[in-house]
């Protein structure tokens, strides 16, 4: 956000698991908000910590049951920062702590059921992600 060291983004996820008859596809699209340190004397690595709020959607196939999954992710994460050119950044990021809501809802909308899950640091449903940030305001 202009010469500060906050970034304002957009998170997009896609996440799928298969076993035999069973596959979850989830699809997570949120905002996410960053904060910058300089970790290195060029002043260009930084450590990030920020906060990240996604909307999930997906489908749950267990043979013949099939769910729809709806619901919401929160993050509070810290991480890396490393830019490859004055546009593109890889980053680290490292999930703090992780609360996620989801709703799983038959397909034929005769039953569903909630879920709710907060995980601390490296669990199930916290993995540690490698991204690309691009910046397309000059």
């Amino acid at each position: 956000v202009g010469n500060s060291s906050l970034f304002v983004g957009a998170n997009i996820m896609f996440e799928n698991n298969s076993f035999n008859d069973f596959n979850n596809s989830i699809i997570g699209v949120g905002p996410t908000v960053q904060l910058f340190t300089p970790i290195n004397p060029a002043k260009d690595v930084h450590m990030t910590n920020g906060i990240s709020a996604d909307y999930l959607f997906g489908t749950n196939d267990n043979g013949p049951v099939k769910d729809d999954i709806s619901g919401l992710q929160f993050t509070l994460n810290t991480g890396l920062n490393v830019p490859l050119n004055e546009n593109i950044a890889l980053s680290l990021i490292v999930p703090i702590v992780t609360h996620t809501n989801l709703e799983f809802t038959s397909q034929d909308e005769n039953s569903s059921f909630k879920s709710d899950a907060t995980d601390i640091f490296f669990f199930k449903n916290s993995p540690v992600k490698i991204g690309v940030r691009i910046d397309l305001v000059d």
